[in-house]
């Protein structure tokens, strides 16, 4: 049987490909559609946003899906959209 044997220098090539960052953005954008249809009100968008990972805290793909609408934070508080696509977004 063989063991893992990670591989840093490729994670981090790999967390910072333009091809993650399509996939992330693409998994952002599922959720952006599904949370519209669930709350025809909000002003739902997605954005890139760079996140910190792995052991040595490096930048890596990410993207942040948000309501902007002036009555997000109380609609949100009500709904709880964006916490209700978190699931579509992790099935893809």
């Amino acid at each position: 049987m063989s063991s893992y044997v990670p591989d840093p220098a490729g994670l981090r090539e790999l967390g910072r490909s333009l091809e993650l960052q399509a996939a992330v953005l693409a998994a952002a954008e599922r959720g952006r559609t599904a949370a519209a249809a669930m709350d025809p009100r909000g002003r739902y968008s997605v954005r890139p946003a760079p996140v910190t990972a792995g052991y040595r805290d490096e930048t890596r793909a990410g993207a942040v899906l948000e309501d902007t609408g002036s009555d997000a934070l109380g609609r949100e508080r009500k709904n709880q959209t964006l916490q209700r696509v978190v699931p579509i977004i992790e099935e893809g």
